[in-house]
């Protein structure tokens, strides 16, 4: 007994190639004897496990292309929101440019509406200025006028009066026309 303890002492121990290998036998004969105590009924299960395994992995594939595809839209759609986001930036910014022209023509017009309605007003009251003076101007015609019908009659009166017609003196009737229409002087 000695001796077969030296003998295994100086063996090496097994590599891990050997090693696999012997686990490798190990499993498979393991799993040949569990495969021999499935009852009959069983095998028909594993047929139909292995069928359920392979429609389970068809449906990955498919799951998994169609996974690749979203991937792939929802690239393009990155992208293409990306050129809307900028094609509408560069409109608002237009637009913005817009609406500052619009604002400032706005304030322009504003501005000049203002002048054009002072110059209006200012027009208005010079018309009613305009219009005062003449009346005055009309007035005092219309005076100059009686001034000139009454001067003609007085000296219509006076050439009567030479002759023996009149009863009111010159001197009389200065002073009446002068009460009433100021001095004038005809030329």
């Amino acid at each position: 007994s000695v001796s077969v303890m030296a003998a295994l002492e100086q063996e090496q121990p097994p590599s891990n190639e050997n090693y696999e290998k012997l686990l490798s036998s190990y499993l498979g004969f393991s799993f040949a004897i569990f495969l021999g105590l499935i009852p009959k009924s069983s095998i028909s299960l594993v047929s139909a496990l292995q069928s359920r395994n392979r429609d389970l992995s068809l449906k990955l594939i498919h799951a998994e292309d169609q996974l690749r595809q979203l991937h792939s839209r929802r690239k393009e759609d990155s992208k293409a929101n990306a050129r809307v986001v900028e094609i509408f930036a560069s409109h608002r910014h237009a637009w913005q440019q817009e609406e500052k022209r619009l604002l400032q023509q706005i304030d322009t017009s504003a501005e000049e509406i203002a002048l054009l309605r002072a110059k209006v007003e200012e027009l208005e009251k010079l018309e009613v200025e305009l219009k005062a003076n003449v009346e005055e101007l009309k007035r005092e015609v219309a005076e100059g006028d009686e001034m000139l019908n009454f001067m003609a009659r007085k000296s219509e009166f006076d050439d009567s009066s030479e002759t023996g017609g009149g009863c009111v003196s010159n001197d009389n009737f200065s002073e009446v026309a002068a009460a009433r229409f100021g001095k004038f002087r005809v030329s």
